[in-house]
């Protein structure tokens, strides 16, 4: 759709966009005040650095001449601000299994899920503490997943059974990660 152009009183030419599904009305700008636009809406200190469609779309709110966009588009790439946000993207190091245990209860690993619903309209939570080497489930329902309740079943129907293992591993959830939970490991 092409832009709609008309003039007011004192001579100033008005462009009407509708594009990217957001009419606006916009002050044709000289080119002698481009540069200065473009830098007003980019790098003062609430313009932001943006995308380029956003920041567009916010410069043409106010201010419209032909090739806008092309403009951001250069005005990005010189942006000190803006190379430094576009960093290359990070790449996470690659997944490795856990070494496999030489003999049973040396790691074992619990998590949490739930909460459940049962016909009583109670919530319930699910623990399943596993040994790395067996592959031995024991799967708990608890009432909720306090620290304190999660602690006491780890204890109970672990340590007190199989011993203590030399490593647990969770997915570090707050009941699992707490200071109670490191003083019985202790």
């Amino acid at each position: 759709m092409t832009p709609k152009v008309f003039f007011d009183k004192n001579k100033l030419a008005w462009i009407r966009l509708e594009d990217h599904q957001y009419p606006r009305t916009a002050l044709w700008l000289p080119e002698r005040y481009r540069k200065e636009a473009l830098c007003e809406t980019h790098d003062s200190i609430f313009a932001g650095h943006n995308a380029a469609l956003k920041w567009y779309i916010k410069l043409t709110t106010s201010y419209f001449w032909p090739n806008v966009y092309s403009h951001v588009l250069n005005h990005t790439k010189t942006c000190l601000t803006c190379q430094k946000r576009k960093t290359a993207p990070k790449k996470n190091a690659p997944l490795s299994p856990l070494p496999i245990p030489d003999c049973p209860n040396t790691r074992i690993h619990a998590d949490l899920f739930g909460p459940m619903v049962d016909l009583s309209k109670k919530s319930a939570y699910i623990l399943c503490i596993t040994d790395a080497f067996t592959k031995y489930a024991v799967v708990v329902s608890i009432p909720n997943k306090d620290a304190q309740t999660v602690a006491k079943v780890i204890f109970e129907q672990w340590f007190c059974k199989f011993g203590i293992p030399a490593q647990i591993h969770t997915d570090g959830g707050k009941e699992f990660v707490n200071k109670l939970l490191a003083e019985l490991c202790e």
